[in-house]
């Protein structure tokens, strides 16, 4: 979750750049599948439908692959990024990871 004090009040936009990592030591391919959640002191948190689940695949079955967005939200007060799945079984296999940082341009 990315939590910032700073962020500009409701009637005001936020900038924020997401890059996604798939990082994939498992022999094959693999896929993951992500969604953004912002949240409001209003409403909670919020899915963003705009990016609704965005996929990174890392098909060699070694190395990785990045998938980086800019996203912004009027009034937001967090973000979270929630890994939803592997477009198949649910998990990833064992040798592959998935990460997530933000930078907020103010």
């Amino acid at each position: 979750t990315i939590n910032d004090p700073d962020l500009p009040a409701a009637d005001r936009s936020v900038t924020l750049v997401i890059e996604a990592e798939l990082t994939n030591g498992s022999g094959g391919p693999v896929t993951a599948r992500w969604k953004l959640w912002w949240w409001f002191d209003s409403l909670g948190w919020v899915e963003d439908q705009e990016v609704g689940i965005r996929s990174v695949t890392q098909t060699s079955g070694g190395g990785l692959q990045k998938d980086t967005i800019a996203v912004s939200a009027i009034g937001a007060e967090k973000c979270a990024v929630e890994f939803f799945d592997d477009g198949a079984s649910g998990n990833l296999p064992a040798g592959a990871s998935f990460s997530v940082w933000g930078v907020i341009a103010h």
